[in-house]
């Protein structure tokens, strides 16, 4: 399924799913965040992105169940596992830093610096 047909038809799905997405963050939007909700809206996208990658891997990668895909197969895991290493990470550094710097801790500094001022 290496010919022209195939390209054709994997940029096809490839639209159908990029449109998918913006239509239903537009219907989103215009009924005021109430349809569908920002939860099914949210897995909704994941499903539709799942779907492109798996798309994209098919049609314009070429990657099947043959012998010979092997290498190919293991180098895309090795990256995807690299790629979600690194923004899971990321996720979890904002996610510590934004916890660290909560306003709990300001009214402790601004006691401090008003108690001495204070004082001179």
């Amino acid at each position: 399924m290496l010919t022209t047909r195939a390209y054709i038809v994997g940029l096809g799905l490839s639209v159908l799913c990029t449109l998918g997405a913006v239509l239903l963050y537009l219907l989103h939007r215009f009924t005021s965040h109430t349809f569908p909700t920002h939860t099914e809206l949210r897995v909704v996208f994941v499903i539709l992105l799942i779907l492109q990658v798996f798309v994209q891997c098919i049609f314009f990668l070429h990657l099947s169940r043959r012998p010979g895909q092997r290498p190919q197969f293991v180098t895309l895991s090795l990256t995807a596992f690299i790629i979600l290493v690194v923004i899971g990470g990321s996720l979890w550094i904002m996610r510590n830093l934004a916890y660290h710097m909560q306003t709990t801790s300001l009214p402790y500094i601004h006691n401090t610096i008003t108690a001495q001022y204070e004082n001179d």
